[in-house]
């Protein structure tokens, strides 16, 4: 029996087009926020000066390193890959994680 790829679904080449449409499909602005809210509170030191800042919230956006963000661009990657039976370069990560940043900005 011959098994049939699909048009974007090989797995030697990696398409930027299709790996963004389809991570757009399955991600919503509201969830990828939803996502960061429920991580941004992970990475917010204990011991912050309640003095200086207003909120925990804004606490995090003066003294990260976008860690929250880090971790939700890289699960959406993980669920890409994981879906579509994906293993890309250190190179096509980047550029994905890249357009995923732009894409959903938070």
């Amino acid at each position: 029996m011959r098994h049939i790829k699909f048009y974007n679904e090989s797995n030697t080449e990696f398409n930027l087009d299709f790996a963004i449409s389809k991570i757009r499909e399955e991600f919503s602005e509201d969830r990828v926020v939803k996502m960061f809210d429920d991580e941004w509170p992970n990475w917010v030191d204990d011991n912050w000066d309640e003095s200086e800042y207003d909120s925990d919230l804004e606490w995090y956006q003066e003294h990260n390193n976008e860690e929250a963000q880090d971790v939700v661009y890289e699960e959406i990657i993980s669920w890409f890959c994981k879906k579509f039976n994906k293993i890309i370069s250190d190179k096509d990560r980047e550029l994905l994680y890249n357009a995923i940043k732009n894409e959903y900005m938070i």
